[in-house]
């Protein structure tokens, strides 16, 4: 959404910028410097705005994406291409994958397809972030799995002599 009144503040020469073919500004914000311009005495001539006019409606067509239906489930999407063509697009695990993994590999596989996804986007925190909670639900669900067993059995059986490890955790 572009506003008006930021572009008014620009001077002619920015709003000039804006019309230029090689412009990265969308189709609205195009429009309204045109329109900012015509209104402080800018004349274009007739070839002029035909141009104008087909690059508006060109990065019109540019913005447009088909948007994506609202039918199906995460695992039963329509799209089996991929959604890019871009040869140098990044190669990420999909959603499905890491659900299934989640399913049916262990939560900390899926953990770990995740922390990857963001490491190959380069985004740091919320590869940090990601290994951080992860981890920490796995050792809270191993905790539990204890706290329970605990409970149900009482105490012979996590210090029980037959598993050694347990046993020299609760010996410290």
């Amino acid at each position: 959404m572009v506003k008006r009144t930021t572009l008014e503040r620009l001077s002619t020469a920015d709003l000039e910028k804006f019309i230029s073919p090689d412009s990265r500004k969308v189709a609205d914000a195009v429009e309204m410097a045109i329109t900012i311009l015509k209104e402080r005495g800018r004349i274009f001539s007739e070839e002029e705005d035909q141009e104008l006019k087909a690059m508006v409606e060109r990065k019109r067509a540019e913005e447009f994406v088909e948007p994506f239906p609202a039918q199906g489930t995460l695992l039963d999407t329509p799209y089996e291409d991929p959604i890019t063509t871009d040869e140098s697009a990044i190669s990420l695990y999909s959603q499905r994958t890491i659900l299934l993994f989640l399913c049916f590999v262990g939560m900390p596989f899926a953990i770990a397809l995740q922390a990857y996804n963001f490491l190959k986007l380069h985004k740091t925190k919320a590869f940090f972030t990601v290994l951080f909670l992860g981890s920490s639900s796995v050792s809270c669900n191993i905790s539990f799995g204890y706290i329970i067993r605990y409970l149900t059995n009482g105490p012979e059986v996590i210090t029980s002599r037959e598993n050694p490890i347990s046993f020299s955790l609760y010996r410290g």
